[in-house]
């Protein structure tokens, strides 16, 4: 789960089976549950307890870890189905999240680049990096870097605030991004 997107986001809870829940892929979750549970010798019911209690208590234990908020332990928590540890919502979360945060370091870099949103979408989406759309704005990386983090800094202050994230996310993510390659800035994003 991205810090980032821990700060620029916070998708609502939804109830239900998950993206598959009409297709192929969960009637063999379905099958293969059935199985595991006639294999370890408990009832499909109980299984799905188990399932449920292991998934909160992993949880929990990023919370312990310092790893996650009680806060966005809880909108996970809330996601978990009551059936069918094959469900995809955790996964799906993970997915809105790194959209979610995608889209709010595009908005970060526009801004260290000093050009507009819509502007920056369209060079990734013509197939440039961001270190090429840096070149013809005159922006150095290390100058790139250091507006970035001014930009970023703000948002994930005040999720740390808020509760969010936590500050070792915070500090992880801003070391993440002094180091090395920004994201996109040698690949492109279409």
């Amino acid at each position: 789960m991205s810090p980032l997107a821990a700060a620029t986001a916070s998708p609502s809870p939804k109830s239900g089976a998950g993206p598959h829940a009409a297709g192929g892929a969960s009637t063999t979750c379905q099958a293969y549950l059935g199985h595991l549970a006639t294999q370890l010798g408990v009832s499909r019911t109980k299984l799905d307890a188990a399932a449920l209690a292991a998934a909160k208590a992993t949880v929990q234990d990023q919370v312990s870890s310092g790893k996650l908020t009680q806060a966005q332990a809880d909108k996970i928590e809330a996601r978990l189905p009551a059936t069918g540890a094959c469900s995809a919502a955790i996964g799906e979360l993970g997915h809105a999240k790194a959209r979610m945060a995608m889209s709010g370091y595009l908005t970060a870099a526009a801004s260290a680049l000093g050009v507009t949103e819509a502007q920056l979408k369209a060079d990734l989406k013509s197939g440039q990096s961001l270190s090429q759309v840096a070149a013809a704005q005159n922006v150095s990386e290390a100058d790139f870097k250091a507006k970035l983090v001014a930009a970023l800094k703000p948002k994930l202050d005040a999720a740390v605030s808020a509760g969010t994230m936590t500050q070792a996310q915070e500090d992880a993510q801003l070391a993440k991004l002094q180091a090395g390659d920004p994201p996109l800035w040698t690949s492109t994003h279409k």
